[in-house]
């Protein structure tokens, strides 16, 4: 179920969510490292969000959620990892993993409503 589907199951609306201060709020989809996140903001007393072209400093950040997307991936390379390591029987012997690289996402991985 999407964000606004969700909203109106309890008997609202996006756009009838306001901040303290009567203004609607931003709603943000993003990546950071493994979560993809969900964020929902106010732009504050003044009513106006932060920009590129206009700066305001009283933006508030409401509310984050987050949720990791490769859940289902990080556990059958668990499970692998932990079969080898049974089956070489020694951990001189085991497969020896990196570390992952934690890479910034993409520069267009912000989305926002």
């Amino acid at each position: 179920m999407c964000l606004g589907g969700k909203i109106v199951s309890v008997g609202t609306t996006r756009d009838a969510l306001r901040d303290p201060w009567g203004n609607p709020y931003r709603y943000e989809f993003d990546v950071l490292l493994t979560q993809y996140r969900i964020l929902v903001r106010s732009a504050g007393p003044d009513g106006i969000f932060d920009s590129r072209t206009r700066r305001s400093w009283d933006d508030v950040e409401e509310w984050t959620s987050s949720v990791r997307y490769f859940t289902r991936e990080s556990e059958a390379l668990a499970k692998a990892l932990a079969e080898q390591y049974t089956l070489a029987g020694n951990a001189n012997d085991a497969l020896v993993i990196p570390k992952p690289m934690m890479l910034a996402p993409p520069p267009n991985a912000r989305k926002v409503l």
